[in-house]
């Protein structure tokens, strides 16, 4: 039966949210219509999903599934796209595995590598996960690209009509000391939505 495409990154994440209580076969790959040649990685997964939510994410990083899981990711990780790479690194961050490790390290290369497609809300997301891992040559340099990408795409990916959205984009600006005419840019697109903002938006542009 033909299934529809999912990234690799939401297989990753349903299958931690199992791990600790379902038995994972071997992945199988079946080939998605359309011409693309995609394939769609499935754990088949036996058990009910509602025991997981007395598993800790210490007692997932313990289990040799989730080491297996990693080693998967990690083998696979080439043929991700930016939004599949963006999203599994994520997840493993979530679970608390360290910044040193080889696929963490692996994704921050990866991310490196296709830093110009990323999305605005990609930058600012992953300037958050960066600046809570130790500083090493790779999250520096990271660090040091996200906000000229995010000066150079600004003002053509910007979403004007996204109040939240644009209060997000202008607490990154101020945080990473983008250029002023990136702040006018987003103060002048907030300043026509000011009455649509809510609370939280309005303390990041206060914050910011």
């Amino acid at each position: 039966m033909l299934v529809e495409r999912q990234t690799f990154g939401s297989h990753i994440r349903d299958s931690i949210a199992t791990l600790p209580y379902f038995t994972a076969h071997e992945n199988e790959e079946r080939k998605v219509g359309g011409g693309g040649g995609h394939y769609c990685k499935i754990n088949h997964l036996s058990s009910p999903v509602s025991m997981f939510c007395s598993a800790s994410k210490q007692e997932i990083m313990n289990t040799p599934e989730f080491a297996k899981l990693c080693r998967k990711l990690k083998s696979q990780s080439r043929t991700f796209n930016i939004n599949e790479t963006v999203e599994a690194l994520k997840i493993i961050s979530y679970m608390g595995v360290h910044s040193s490790s080889i696929i963490v390290q692996t994704l921050l290369q990866l991310i490196r590598h296709q830093v110009n497609d990323l999305s605005l809300k990609q930058i600012v997301f992953l300037e958050f996960v960066l600046k809570r891992m130790k500083s090493s040559s790779l999250t520096d340099a990271l660090r040091i690209a996200l906000p000229l990408v995010f000066e150079a795409q600004l003002e053509t990916k910007i979403d004007r009509s996204n109040p939240s959205q644009l209060a997000e984009l202008l607490y990154y600006s101020a945080q990473t000391q983008c250029s002023d005419s990136c702040i006018e840019l987003l103060l002048g697109a907030l300043n026509d939505l000011h009455h649509e903002l809510d609370i939280n938006s309005a303390k990041l542009v206060v914050l910011s």
